[in-house]
């Protein structure tokens, strides 16, 4: 049982790493990961990021100073995820993250139901 169970995960993994969503997915990543821009804007997003969080721990989550880096941080993130290079790396991871939803509900969804049905 258990070299049968290894054998079929290996057969799986093969499958999978042939996956043209998957290879579409590492294709884009890679691709954003060369992006100058992307580069720059995702630094941006860190140091917005820091800023709004030293904001909200000296002067509140609701203070001003804490709102107005919060927008920052949103506007930079926006600027970021709005790149050609990031659009078609999410658009490609999404497509996988749904294969790997599809191959989670066959594998384990039986076992949800009944572990649900034991909660309630």
């Amino acid at each position: 049982m258990g070299s049968l169970l290894a054998n079929l995960l290996f057969s799986l993994s093969e499958a999978l790493e042939k996956d043209e969503r998957v290879l579409s997915c590492r294709e884009k990543e890679k691709s954003l990961e060369k992006d100058e821009e992307a580069k720059k804007l995702s630094l941006e997003v860190q140091a917005k990021s820091s800023i709004y969080e030293e904001n909200r721990n000296h002067f509140g989550v609701n203070s001003p100073e804490a709102e107005e880096s919060l927008h920052q941080l949103y506007l930079a993130k926006k600027k970021l995820d709005e790149l050609p290079s990031s659009l078609e790396y999410t658009s490609s991871f999404i497509k996988m993250r749904d294969l790997y939803d599809q191959i989670d509900a066959l594998l384990f969804g039986d076992f949800r139901s009944l572990v649900c049905k034991r909660k309630s």
